[in-house]
C-alpha cells in the first residue's frame, strides 16, 4: 500500500520484541552479568562502554534503549559484530521512518531493512523461542 515508513517501524517492533523475549528466556541474570562484563572491558570495541544493568522485570527490560540491547546481545553471543552494525543501521531506518525528515525511505531501503531484520533476528536460530 506504499506505507514504507510504517512497515519499518512495525518491523523494528517485531525484531525488538523477539530480542527481548529471547533475553527473558535466557534469563535476566545473564543479561545483567553480560552488561557488567562489557562495562569492565579495558580494551577493544567496548572499552568506553560505561553502562551496566540490573534488570529484574520485563517492564524494566522494555525501558532499555534499543542500541544498548544490541550491544548486550552481541556480547551474549547471539549476534556478531557485523550483525550488530547492520541492526544499528536498521534502527536508523526505524528512526528516519518514525521521525521523518528529508532523507527518503524508498523500496530499496525497505527491502534492505526487512532482509536484515529477518535474517539476523526473526529467522535466526539463535533467537528461536
Amino acid at each position: 500500500a506504499g506505507h514504507s515508513r510504517a512497515a519499518i517501524v512495525m518491523g523494528w517492533c517485531a525484531a525488538i520484541d523477539r530480542i527481548q523475549r529471547k533475553i527473558l528466556l535466557i534469563g535476566l541474570q545473564k543479561f545483567n552479568a553480560t552488561s557488567v562484563a562489557v562495562k569492565g572491558q579495558t580494551s577493544g570495541k567496548f572499552k568506553r562502554w560505561n553502562k551496566e544493568f540490573n534488570v529484574t522485570t520485563q517492564g524494566e527490560l522494555q525501558e532499555i534503549f534499543d542500541t544498548d540491547l544490541i550491544v548486550i546481545v552481541e556480547n551474549m553471543g547471539l549476534i556478531d559484530g557485523n550483525e550488530s552494525e547492520r541492526l544499528e543501521t536498521c534502527f536508523q531506518y526505524r528512526n528516519h521512518s518514525a521521525h521523518p525528515g528529508q532523507a527518503p525511505i524508498e523500496h530499496a531501503h525497505v527491502v534492505s531493512f526487512f532482509t536484515d531484520v529477518t535474517k539476523i533476528v526473526l529467522t535466526n536460530s539463535k533467537f528461536a523461542l
